[in-house]
């Protein structure tokens, strides 16, 4: 591998790099929060996990739609297609739409100023997004459940793992590109949004 090659794919992952770094302690928090990889793991546990990540999709979807258009993100564009698997989640663990439409939104709702913060938020949903595929196979083996019967959410609707990878992989590449300039109001918006998922979490204990 020649220097110069080096060099570029050092450049290349800066970002995603000090993102990460930035955000360990946080994102460990969350996970502790969640313990959603529990062995114990119960159906009641998962419903509420379910429940309280749609109190939070639900209005930040909305919110980083909003933040995120008009092109301030430029080509990229935000999925919002999670709110809609955590209702059929729900219907499928037996909670009624009624139930559904009356659940809160988060109180921790992150602001996100600018489309650098809504890059930052997006860190944290799109590597949540990749990391329900381990989480997915978990559930599936503690519960038995399948994406039409609960477990659409983590599978992005029985998704292909390659197709979630492969989106990954162009958000990554699309993280990496953005300025230098806009690394800490990145970095804030991913912590924001970490916090929120964190604080939600904490109220399930």
């Amino acid at each position: 591998m020649n220097q110069c090659y080096r060099a570029t794919v050092r450049i290349f992952h800066v970002m995603q790099t000090y993102l990460r770094e930035a955000t360990a302690g946080a994102h460990a928090r969350v996970e502790k929060c969640l313990a959603i990889m529990d062995p114990e793991l119960t159906l009641s546990r998962y419903r509420a996990v379910i429940t309280a990540f749609y109190s939070i999709y639900s209005p930040l979807e909305q919110r980083l739609g909003h933040k995120g258009g008009n092109g301030a993100l430029g080509d990229f564009t935000v999925r919002q297609c999670r709110t809609s698997f955590l209702h059929k989640d729900l219907i499928a663990l037996g909670t009624s739409v009624d139930q559904i439409d009356s659940i809160s939104s988060t109180r921790y709702l992150p602001e996100l100023p600018t489309a650098a913060h809504v890059i930052g938020a997006m860190y944290v949903t799109e590597g949540a997004t990749l990391g329900g595929q381990y989480i997915a196979r978990h559930v599936r083996s503690r519960l038995g459940l399948s994406p039409a019967g609960g477990l659409s959410f983590f599978t992005q609707g029985g998704k292909d793992p390659s197709e979630t990878t492969a989106s990954w992989h162009r958000f990554r590449a699309f993280l990496n590109d953005q300025p230098e300039a806009d690394k800490q109001s990145i970095t804030a918006g991913a912590l924001a949004t970490f916090a929120c998922f964190e604080q939600t979490f904490a109220e399930l204990s």
